[in-house]
Parts: C-alpha cells; sequence; structure tokens
C-alpha cells in the first residue's frame, strides 16, 4: 500500500447566510494563510535567529511553529529578553503550538493551547493578537512572558502556501504520492543543519518507497518498507544529498495515527562513509 492525499468535501443544505455572516466571513477570509517571519537572536551562547510561521486556516483552526538556529546554549538572561518558550528551544531547536483563531474587533486573535516539542505535547495557554497590514500580518498584543520582548513583528504572506483545514487528509490507499508540509531539521554528524519544510513520499505496492525532503537544501532516500501496525518501518539502501549520490544505509519510520489515515510523524537515521558521517531528522507534519 501507499500514501496518497484525500480532501473531504462535506456537503450539507444550509440556509442562505445574512449579509452580516457573508460579510464577517470574507473579512475572516482576508485575515487566514500562512505567514512567516525571522527576528535575530543575539544570546551569550552566540548569534543566530528564530524563524516563524503562523498558519491561520479557514475553519479556525491556528498554529505557530518556531524554529531557533545559530545558538548553542540558551540562558537565564535569554529568557528575560526572549521569553520562557527560549526553554523549550533550548531542549529542542524547533516547537509547536496548537489552538484557534478568529475575528475581534477587527483584529485576528489567535489562543493557542498544546505545546508540542521534542516529541510531546503539553498544555501551555498563550494569544498573539494581529492587526492586517496590506496582505501581512503585525503583532499588535501577546503573551509576553511567553514570547518576550522581541517578538513585535510583522508577519509575510506566504503566497506559495495554502492554509489547510483539518478536513486535509494524509490517507493510506493503493497507489499515489503524498507531498507533506511540515517543521523539520537534519542533523549531519559533521554539524551541519538543513532546515526541512516539504516532504515527497512514494510508496508502492512492490514494498519500495522514495523521499525527497526539500527546504533550504534537498535529500533523497530510496529503499523498502514493511507495515507494522499502523506504521511503516523504512529501510534506507540509498541516498543523495543536493544531487549527490552518497554511501549511506539506515533506517526510518512513517508514524501513523490511531485509524491509519493521517501521517503524524517522519524520522530517518543514517550513517555515512564520508564527510557527513551521519545525518538523523524527526519532521513533523503541519496537518497531523
Amino acid at each position: 500500500m501507499s500514501i496518497s492525499l484525500v480532501s473531504l468535501i462535506l456537503v450539507a443544505a444550509l440556509p442562505a447566510p445574512s449579509a452580516t455572516s457573508q460579510v464577517n466571513q470574507t473579512e475572516a477570509q482576508s485575515h487566514s494563510g500562512v505567514f512567516r517571519s525571522e527576528y535575530a537572536l543575539r544570546s551569550s551562547g552566540g548569534e543566530g535567529s528564530i524563524k516563524v510561521k503562523l498558519i491561520l486556516a479557514n475553519n479556525g483552526t491556528a498554529k505557530l511553529s518556531l524554529f531557533q538556529e545559530g545558538v548553542s546554549k540558551i540562558t537565564e538572561a535569554d529568557v528575560q529578553q526572549y521569553g520562557t518558550v527560549m526553554r523549550s528551544l533550548a531542549r529542542d531547536n524547533s516547537i509547536q503550538q496548537t489552538g484557534t483563531w478568529k475575528l475581534e474587533s477587527g483584529m485576528a486573535v489567535a489562543r493557542f493551547t498544546g505545546l508540542i516539542a521534542s516529541g510531546k505535547t503539553t498544555k501551555a495557554s498563550t494569544f498573539i493578537e494581529f492587526r492586517k497590514q496590506g496582505e501581512d500580518l503585525m503583532t499588535s498584543d501577546y503573551s509576553r512572558a511567553f514570547y518576550g520582548k522581541k517578538f513585535s513583528m510583522s508577519l509575510a504572506r506566504s503566497l506559495g502556501e495554502v492554509a489547510e483545514s483539518d478536513s486535509y487528509k494524509q490517507q493510506v490507499g493503493s497507489t499515489a504520492n503524498a507531498t507533506v508540509s511540515g517543521e523539520g531539521v537534519i542533523k549531519f554528524g559533521n554539524g551541519d543543519r538543513v532546515e526541512i519544510t516539504n516532504l515527497e513520499l512514494k510508496m508502492n505496492k512492490a514494498k519500495n518507497f522514495s523521499a525527497r525532503l526539500s527546504g533550504a537544501s534537498t535529500v533523497d532516500f530510496t529503499g523498502i518498507y514493511v507495515k507494522s501496525s499502523n506504521n511503516y518501518q523504512l529501510t534506507i539502501r540509498q541516498m543523495w544529498v543536493k544531487g549527490r549520490m552518497m554511501t549511506g544505509r539506515g533506517s526510518g519510520t512513517v508514524m501513523m495515527n490511531q485509524s491509519g489515515n493521517m501521517m503524524r510523524k517522519f524520522s530517518f537515521s543514517v550513517q555515512m562513509n564520508n564527510a557527513y558521517k551521519s545525518a538523523s531528522m524527526v519532521f513533523n507534519p503541519t496537518n497531523r
């Protein structure tokens, strides 16, 4: 079996919306989308940046991803400046927050309740209020103790990305391709790191698979797979980095939800006989 993408469309007979509800819906759609930003991180542990990705979906769900790079050590002084979120980013360079959003007095207000870090989900109640600035969003208020003093920023609309609603599924089917957006960082044994934002996975009935990870660079794999419960165990036999074939073998996992119809996580670990030494990553799909 292989992984495919299916959009579920529910059609219901509803009464015609009022003029007021049409205006509110149009206004909400103008605020929804995928937005990105980046701000500098200056610490005693080095200089780097924090990349921000915000998804405001049409169905009212909200997701915020933060990715820290360049700083090897986070101090309490950094927490005072950049917020308590830095404690999570000290353990894992990327985190996700999940919640809901709605318009309040013309402002898009996102309220987050879940924090995903190091593969675990915990409760963390925060909020961010945005005002529209052309096609972009500008933070106007937020949980300052959590996000810190430097979180005031403009988030640019990402025109090439779509804010998928929760009805967007990654489903196991007969034969097709899956292309999934998300967040992950490939860590090489020589210290190099590559941010990954997209996964293309192909699995056929002959138990062969190929995977392409893309973002700041591209990494490709081929190999075989076996199904284990709702998950898929990968044996990696060939690997390419930036289009160059590398000698490396390893394993990976495609972790599905309990129903077996949505990808929750993609991970791999490879030993390499070259300057990279090794490579590993945990990729968290945006819609999971």
